[in-house]
């Protein structure tokens, strides 16, 4: 038998696809007041948004009757007719939001207009009006959302920890603050004040945000077009991170997610950007709402653009522009002397048909194989077998004082089986990896206390991965005080100078973003990195000295198996199949 839902259900189940957690009830509200031509918004939470989310704004402010009638279904002031779809330039239209966070939440609204003696207060609760009444209010809307799916238990036993939410929170939030920064922002969490944000310009704005550790790494973009209009901002390639959390794209304000056009300004970077780093952008486009579709999902954070290819091709140009002009990418100079001679052209040249050669001995069904290929690829074949099964490290010891240095890069000597070569990089991070490996397991006794603390400027987004790591950064010798915009570094490993400390919390704090500190335990990356950046590097000349104390120390560290690029910084080739191939 088919049933007619009752509307309490119907719209609990609609409420799905619009609300999904704290965030997007703040998106909504924040939205809402954007639209009402707010100037000064505030969002106050508790308990990351679970117990209580109250967005309070200056804006228009609603009369009584479009006070009822906001939260009723497909209930809006945006759009009266199909043609409003083609032109829509507020943030909101669906008319889905109101209706469907009362339909999970206790809801209150107290909301006045301009030259109104009194205001109207509304209580809501899972869908059923509790009352409706006049009262005392400033002109704008207050709208106060307490206990978040409390008639839907499945869906609050799937909500996160309080971190990980408020931390979803904290992007909404960040996104409606870079999108608009001629509108005044306050953040309040659990009675703290995170971010009090003045109407100002938008470098000002991520400054505030970010930190001034960003001013010097912005570059302005800036692009007029007929179909489009670009602007904002995007970072120095030199400050790629292995995160994409500081991207942005923003359409008539709107923010949205593009893959699309985030490729279009990896490929402007491309060369300048380390392997599996991403840069950071803020970038705004002003578009004829015409030859654009939002109307895509509930979210509106997807878009469908006329002329998809052609603002690709814009913004690509407009990015590389910018990078030319502040000496990021090499100019072209056209007056460089080219000294190459242009024969002359003689007119009474007999000219000749093409010849094609062909080699009368050759038959494409004889089967005939290079050997000496075959040797080679046998040769590699059979180390890499040896190396992937980590069995036979024994090559560094039996090694005598015959050595030499082959293109400032690899050391090539040879051992009781054959003739090595040894990666200088490679094999002194392996030897530096492992010495700080054990210098961590001892780090009690590794452990120096700054007489002057190390501030450092960090996003809050960052500061919430900082405080659920903290012991992580205890076990590697480092002791973190945190404040409102910073973080104070008071101890750390008596092997790191300052200047390596701060680069090291960062990409620590980048690192752990990516979440892989299960597989890839922090002390590992930490080690690695250090090691990576103390080696030895390639094409830099070493005297018999150096080179017999690196061979030294692999010969220490050989046994041991626990770095785990160990597999890649040298190679033998044994005496046996020297003979065999060569005589």
């Amino acid at each position: 038998m088919i049933e007619i839902l009752p509307e309490y259900i119907a719209n609990q189940i609609a409420a799905g696809e619009v609300i999904q957690r704290p965030s997007s009830v703040v998106k909504e509200l924040l939205e809402n007041s954007i639209d009402a031509k707010a100037t000064h918004i505030t969002l106050i939470l508790k308990e990351s948004g679970k117990k209580l989310i109250q967005v309070s704004d200056n804006g228009e402010g609603m009369s009584k009757d479009d006070s009822l009638k906001c939260f009723k279904k497909h209930a809006t002031s945006k759009i009266s007719n199909i043609d409003d779809l083609l032109k829509i330039k507020s943030k909101g239209f669906r008319g889905e939001a109101l209706s469907s966070i009362a339909s999970i939440s206790m809801v209150s609204l107290k909301t006045k207009k301009k030259n109104y003696d009194t205001g109207n207060e509304i209580l809501i609760e899972g869908s059923k009006l509790i009352s409706n009444k006049e009262c005392s209010s400033n002109i704008g809307s207050s709208f106060v959302v307490k206990n978040l799916f409390y008639n839907v238990p499945a869906r609050r036993n799937f909500l996160k920890s309080d971190k990980i939410e408020y931390k979803h929170i904290l992007e909404e939030f960040i996104r409606i603050s870079i999108s608009n920064s001629n509108i005044k922002l306050k953040l309040v969490h659990n009675g703290k004040e995170i971010y009090n944000l003045s109407i100002q310009n938008l470098k000002a704005r991520l400054i505030k945000i970010y930190g001034n550790k960003i001013s010097d790494k912005l570059l302005p973009i800036n692009e007029s077009t007929n179909l489009v209009n670009i602007s904002g901002f995007i970072c120095k390639p030199q400050y790629s991170k292995k995160t994409r959390g500081e991207q942005y794209f923003f359409v008539n304000g709107r923010f949205i997610k593009s893959p699309y056009l985030n490729h279009s300004v990896l490929k402007s970077m491309e060369g300048l950007i380390l392997k599996d780093h991403f840069p950071s952008y803020f970038i705004f486009l002003e578009i004829d709402p015409k030859n654009i579709d939002i109307n895509i999902h509930p979210t509106k954070t997807e878009i469908k653009f006329n002329d998809e290819k052609l603002i690709y091709s814009i913004l690509k140009s407009c990015i590389k522009h910018s990078l030319g002009q502040f000496n990021i990418i090499p100019s072209i100079d056209f007056n460089v002397n080219t000294n190459f001679k242009i024969p002359n052209f003689d007119p009474n040249r007999k000219a000749y048909p093409p010849k094609i050669k062909v080699d009368p001995t050759f038959n494409p069904f004889e089967k005939n194989e290079n050997k000496k290929n075959i040797f080679w690829k046998s040769v590699f074949k059979e180390n890499i077998e040896e190396i992937e099964d980590l069995k036979n490290y024994d090559n560094f010891e039996n090694i005598n004082d015959n050595f030499f240095q082959y293109l400032n890069k690899y050391i090539v000597t040879n051992n009781n089986e054959g003739i090595l070569v040894i990666n200088q990089r490679k094999a002194h991070e392996y030897i530096l990896y492992n010495n700080y490996k054990n210098k961590i397991s001892n780090i009690s006794n590794n452990t120096q206390s700054l007489l002057h603390s190390i501030e450092l400027d960090i996003s809050d987004q960052d500061r919430i991965i900082v405080s659920e790591n903290i012991q992580k950064f205890n076990q590697l010798g480092f002791e973190i005080s945190l404040r409102k915009k910073s973080i104070s570094i008071k101890s750390k490993p008596l092997f790191l100078n300052n200047e390596d400390t701060e680069e090291l919390i960062y990409s620590i704090i980048e690192n752990l973003k990516l979440n892989l500190t299960t597989e890839n335990p922090i002390e590992d990356f930490f080690c690695s990195k250090l090691a990576k950046k103390n080696s030895i590097k390639n094409g830099k000349k070493l005297n018999s000295i150096e080179i017999k104390k690196l061979i030294s120390d692999l010969n220490k560290k050989s046994k041991d198996l626990s770095f785990y690029n160990c597999n890649i910084f040298s190679f033998i080739l044994k005496f046996e199949d020297i003979k065999k191939n060569i005589g």
